[in-house]
């Protein structure tokens, strides 16, 4: 083969891969927790989009350990459907 062809081959392959990478960053999934308390997106970098939400009632006193629990389960499970998505 031709070295002037495998460079252009993998020229073509770094734009395919860099092409796949911004459609992943598209993808996204959001998850709740407690009865659609706490609402995360996350996006296929694994990112927490400014978009979720949380309920003010869990801005009141004592209720910062459940936050972080619900949160953190919401991103536990909404990164394992990611993966499941680009596995696909």
């Amino acid at each position: 083969m031709n070295p002037f062809d495998m460079l252009k081959n993998i020229q073509s392959m770094k734009e395919q891969l860099g092409n796949i990478q911004e459609e992943l960053a598209e993808i996204t999934a959001t998850g709740s927790s407690g009865g659609n308390i706490v609402n995360v997106t996350l996006n296929g970098k694994f990112e927490i989009k400014l978009t979720s939400d949380i309920s003010p009632e869990l801005n009141s006193f004592g209720r910062n350990i459940y936050l972080k629990t619900s949160v953190g389960t919401i991103y536990s499970v909404n990164t394992k459907t990611l993966e499941k998505i680009k596995l696909n």
